[in-house]
């Protein structure tokens, strides 16, 4: 996947893009595939760890032979977000949290065969930036609530600063969905330049089946009775740690 090509998705509680239920507003994230050449995986991940410091973004990698597609990691972090928010995660990092969802475990010890390791490995790196959900602000709600209360007394006045209020607020939702923006693009950016990673290699999509099945535990007699494919039940997998919790 090239620069011109990736572009940050918006898992905005859409069952179909997210995964989820609940109108979770502008959750931004995209992803950045390649073929990285782990010598040290330690200082791999340490070094994307270092350019989410620096961007403010959580950067997790991924093994591509088990990523169905974007979407895969798209619901895992949707759901981790929201689990992370009810108190119910598991890991306390947000990275590994995605793993877990994206790998359908509760136990990271299993979920890390979904990682990359050293050698030359198929990567995707999800690249979403952190405090990129807040749709709507606390004050602007507090302003939203006295203006209810104001115009139910008849001030007219009050009517206006609500709609001026309503106004400020999206104009500055606006404001953090282009910063969080910028700040993948930015992140994204120095994970393509990193001399480990050739980004010209196009890898999401190309997974292993046979792997995928064996990790996933999907059976014939599974696949015979979903009305999707094995992409279908992947994505299902990810929903279902919610229930298993």
């Amino acid at each position: 996947m090239t620069a011109d090509d990736w572009t940050a998705g918006v898992v905005d509680g859409d069952e179909e893009k997210a995964g989820v239920d609940d109108g979770d507003e502008g959750k931004a994230a995209g992803v950045v595939d390649g073929r990285a050449e782990i010598d040290d995986i330690d200082a791999f991940l340490g070094r994307l760890d270092e350019i989410g410091t620096e961007t403010g973004c959580t950067l997790q990698a991924f093994d591509a032979r088990y990523v169905v597609d974007e979407a895969h990691l798209q619901r895992a972090l949707a759901r981790a977000d929201r689990a992370r928010e009810r108190g119910t995660n598991v890991a306390r990092e947000r990275g590994v949290e995605t793993l877990l969802y994206a790998a359908g475990r509760r136990q990271i010890d299993d979920a890390l065969q979904m990682g990359v390791s050293e050698g030359r490995c198929p990567t995707v790196v999800l690249v979403a930036a952190n405090g990129a959900s807040d749709g709507n602000t606390s004050a602007g709600n507090d302003d939203a609530s006295a203006g209810n209360d104001d115009t139910s007394a008849g001030n007219d006045d009050t009517s206006a600063g609500n709609d001026a209020s309503a106004e400020s607020d999206a104009s500055a939702a606006d404001e953090r969905r282009k910063d969080a923006r910028d700040r993948q693009q930015r992140a994204a950016d120095q994970v393509r330049a990193l001399s480990a990673f050739d980004s010209t290699a196009t890898v999401l999509g190309a997974f292993d089946a046979a792997r995928l099945r064996s990790f996933f535990d999907v059976t014939d007699r599974e696949l015979r009775a979903t009305d999707g494919d094995l992409t279908d039940v992947v994505h299902e997998r990810v929903a279902l740690l919610d229930v298993e919790k």
